[in-house]
């Protein structure tokens, strides 16, 4: 983000997305909301979850190293 000029970063991911969520939270990104009940999967319902992060909270030293690598 800090390269892109980006201050903050938001995305949708479905709840059932559990482990997609984990990653997401490990790389800092917070939830922020739940459309609940918001898609269908054959009979079920489930939330879309809301999550972001912003340029404050983003690990830049380990964004400048995987920069470099690929120079």
């Amino acid at each position: 983000m800090f390269f892109l000029g980006l201050h903050n970063i938001q995305l949708n991911v479905f709840s059932y997305n559990v482990r997609g969520i984990r990653a997401y939270e490990k790389v800092g990104f917070r939830e922020i909301g739940r459309r609940r009940g918001a898609v269908r999967l054959g009979a079920e319902r489930f939330d879309t979850v809301m999550m972001d992060i912003t340029a404050d909270e983003v690990d830049t030293s380990r964004m400048r190293a995987l920069v470099k690598l690929l120079e």
